[in-house]
């Protein structure tokens, strides 16, 4: 039989992160619903190498309240959140919340808060994938004794009702540095423009994504913010084109092409259907463009 070291796949060791950290690695291979044996023998290898790391000169170990194992859903939860492949998938959040149906009501009651801030304190959330878990366990409706400030509590809904700037499933293929920085560029672009609109055109010359999701909301919420800034993004101008041409009654969809055509600086091929376009949809827009293009 296997002793809790070889179940861990590590050497014998005090070090609780180092434990910690491969109980996390392999939890996502023992989910209780398809490996319930499996999953009990990990977390029994886990409790027991902690004893040993906590106490190794004692024959029985007695947990003091600061050394006990944190609950094995605070584990696997931490463990989906810092998941480079599943962290933004809505698929990955429902197995997880699966786990919570093997709980007590005790239980619940007992998590509920404490997943309510891990999730809080969580940089880069997927709020399409948070907002199933904040149902399951009822955030809205439960009472909140006084475990979470309520004026962060009630911010933290309020944005995640608003949704995310883009789909966050759409960068999963990358590298979880760059995911980060990409959510983070776009956050922060997304902020500056809902409250100082007026800085924009500082933050983007001393900052520039090199990733543009493929998030067709994303991309027509920058040609609005570049445009509205007098500002050119040509990596979306041919979507600008084929947003036209998919919706040719759409005002928007044809001013942002032209706007995008001016500011990127395309020349006397513009200035007929710009005339065309300034005749028919006369406005401080249209004038503002030809304006530009002069």
């Amino acid at each position: 039989m296997k002793n809790c070291w070889q179940i861990l796949d590590i050497s014998q060791t005090t070090d609780v992160d180092i434990i910690r950290r491969a109980y996390l690695a392999l939890l996502p291979s023992f989910h209780p619903e398809t490996d319930p044996q499996g999953f009990k023998q990990l977390r029994q290898a886990y409790e027991d190498a902690l004893r040993i790391a906590q106490s190794p000169a004692k024959s029985v170990w007695q947990p003091e309240e600061h050394e006990v194992a944190e609950h094995e859903i605070l584990l696997a939860f931490r463990a989906l959140l810092s998941s480079d492949s599943e962290r933004f998938l809505p698929s990955a959040w429902q197995r997880f919340i699966q786990q919570l149906n093997y709980c007590s009501m005790e239980d619940i009651d007992e998590l509920r808060w404490s997943l309510c801030t891990i999730a809080m304190n969580t940089a880069h959330l997927s709020f399409e994938c948070v907002v199933l878990l904040a149902e399951r366990l009822r955030w809205l409706q439960e009472e909140n004794v006084g475990e979470i400030d309520e004026e962060e509590l009630e911010s933290f809904l309020y944005t995640i009702a608003k949704g995310n700037v883009f789909n966050f499933q759409t960068i999963l293929h990358l590298p979880i540095a760059v995911q980060n920085d990409t959510i983070d560029f776009y956050q922060m672009f997304a902020r500056i423009w809902s409250s100082h609109p007026e800085w924009l055109t500082l933050y983007l010359a001393q900052h520039r994504a090199v990733i543009i999701p493929d998030d067709a909301n994303l991309h027509r919420n920058l040609l609005r913010w570049y445009s509205t800034s007098r500002l050119d993004i040509p990596e979306l101008l041919d979507y600008a084109r084929s947003w036209r041409e998919a919706e040719p009654d759409n005002e928007d969809a044809r001013y942002y092409e032209y706007a995008q055509r001016v500011y990127c600086g395309e020349g006397e091929s513009l200035l007929a259907e710009l005339c065309d376009y300034w005749r028919e949809y006369p406005s401080t827009q249209a004038d503002a463009l030809m304006l530009q293009w002069c």
